[in-house]
C-alpha cells in the first residue's frame, strides 16, 4: 500500500511539473523597410540578504556572472525568416552592452527575433506577469520615427501566435 501511495504521488507530481511551460516573445519586421530594436533587459542582482547557505551564495553569485535576464544566458544571437530559416549573428551584426544590459539589432524586412523568455505559466497580459517578465523596455526605431514600450504596456503589445509564442509584428 506504501508503495502504491508513493508511485501515485511520484505520478501526479509529474503531471503537474510537465503542465508548465516556456512562453517565447518576439518581434517581427513586417514592413518593407529595415528596423533597429532597443531591448533592455533586468539586470540580474543578488539579493540584500545574506544567503541562507554558502551553496546558495555560490549559486548567486554564478547567477550575477550573466549579469540581465535573458540575454545574460545566450551564448549566440540569432535572427530568422519569418518562413524558419535562422542565421546567427556576427558580433558587428548587433551591439550588446552588459553592463546596461542593452542589445541592439536592426531586422530586415521580413525578419524576427526572440527577444524573451518567461517560465512557466504565462497566459497573457496580466499585471501579475509584469515584475516576472524580464524585458524593462523595447525600442523600435523606424523610418517614421520612435515606438517606446516599457512595463505593463509593453507585455501588453505582444500578440498571442499559440499557447507558447506572443510576437510583436511591427508593419
Amino acid at each position: 500500500m506504501k508503495r502504491l501511495i508513493t508511485s501515485m504521488i511520484f505520478i501526479i507530481a509529474l503531471f503537474l511539473l510537465s503542465c508548465s511551460w516556456t512562453t517565447s516573445f518576439y518581434v517581427v519586421n513586417k514592413s518593407e523597410m529595415p528596423i533597429t530594436i532597443a531591448v533592455k533587459y533586468r539586470k540580474i542582482e543578488k539579493p540584500k540578504q545574506p544567503a541562507p547557505t554558502p551553496e546558495v551564495e555560490k549559486r548567486w553569485e554564478k547567477l550575477e556572472k550573466n549579469s540581465c535576464w535573458y540575454i545574460g544566458f545566450k551564448k549566440e544571437i540569432y535572427i530568422c525568416k519569418e518562413g524558419g530559416e535562422c542565421r546567427t549573428l556576427q558580433s558587428d551584426e548587433y551591439k550588446y552592452d552588459k553592463e546596461k544590459c542593452e542589445l541592439e539589432v536592426t531586422l530586415a524586412p521580413g525578419e524576427l527575433i526572440k527577444v524573451a523568455e518567461m517560465c512557466c505559466s504565462y497566459t497573457g497580459p496580466e499585471k501579475r506577469f509584469a515584475d516576472e517578465f524580464n524585458v524593462e523596455e523595447l525600442n523600435i526605431n523606424t523610418p517614421d520615427g520612435l515606438l517606446k514600450y516599457e512595463g505593463f504596456e509593453l507585455l501588453k503589445i505582444f500578440k498571442k501566435k499559440d499557447k507558447t509564442k506572443y510576437v510583436l509584428e511591427y508593419s
